[in-house]
């Protein structure tokens, strides 16, 4: 663990009380003890000195002070970068299990600000909206998976994990935050050069990525966003799989994006 991930409930108190869950993780899992000294980051991104002041069974009381610029989980971990990256928004198609599970680990610790899984029409994996049981499971696996990788990362970016939605949804709640960027795996007519929309761009307009499922596209799709005014991208290199072309996608813009962030 390179950073602990506060709970939701977490609302800035000078002592705070974990589930049991949470201290058997730190105790058990991590061997803490009282005394132990960690860093943690609450929901919002923000840096907290944490120690353990009193563990006795199943009960952890953890000691909490805001953090400075920056802080270190352990004497030996890496530091926990403190930079401001932009809000990037993936949206991807739904993939099968094991797929999507790895694309928001890989997502969260890059440092989207939110994953949003799309129902399209070439997805294998359908969530029926009549099936809240099985969206509601699903969602708390992703959250608990992105929970894992901050933890493990230290990313300051408290990525988000969003309910599914239809690409119609997609188009109505992002309306013009900012740009679209649509990776797809052939040519279209109009085409965008990636560096062309990134290049200049004010520093606080958000980007939404989206991204298709293993299926890619149809073309009512693409003639969708096309309408929006979105931007056709197409990744000059192999036919990449869905879960790959995510994180590529999302490493580009990123790495883009920091590296020509004071020019």
């Amino acid at each position: 663990m390179r950073t602990f991930i506060l709970p939701p409930e977490f609302n800035g108190e000078h002592e705070f009380k974990l589930s049991a869950k949470d201290t058997h993780y730190l105790t058990r899992v991590l061997r803490m003890k009282e005394g132990s000294a960690f860093a943690g980051r609450d929901r919002k991104g923000n840096g907290w000195n944490l120690s353990i002041i009193l563990h006795k069974q199943d009960v952890c009381i953890i000691g909490c002070q805001q953090a400075g610029p920056s802080f270190t989980s352990a004497p030996e971990a890496l530091p926990a970068y403190n930079l401001k990256l932009r809000e990037i928004h993936v949206y991807i198609g739904l993939c099968k299990g094991k797929k999507f599970d790895q694309i928001i680990r890989q997502a969260t610790e890059i440092g989207a600000t939110r994953i949003v899984p799309l129902e399209t029409e070439h997805a294998v994996v359908t969530l029926a909206e009549k099936d809240l049981s099985s969206v509601h499971a699903k969602t708390a696996r992703w959250n608990t998976i992105v929970k894992e990788a901050l933890q493990q990362c230290g990313s300051q970016v408290p990525t988000e994990i969003s309910t599914p939605m239809a690409i119609d949804g997609m188009i109505s709640e992002w309306g013009n935050k900012g740009p679209v960027l649509v990776f797809h795996e052939a040519p279209i007519a109009r085409q965008t050069p990636l560096f062309e929309v990134l290049h200049n761009l004010p520093p606080s307009l958000p980007i939404a990525l989206v991204i298709g499922p293993e299926g890619g596209f149809s073309p009512n799709e693409i003639d969708r966003f096309m309408s929006q005014g979105f931007n056709s991208i197409l990744l000059k290199t192999n036919i990449l799989r869905s879960e790959t072309a995510a994180i590529y996608a999302l490493s580009v813009v990123q790495s883009y994006l920091e590296e020509f962030r004071d020019e």
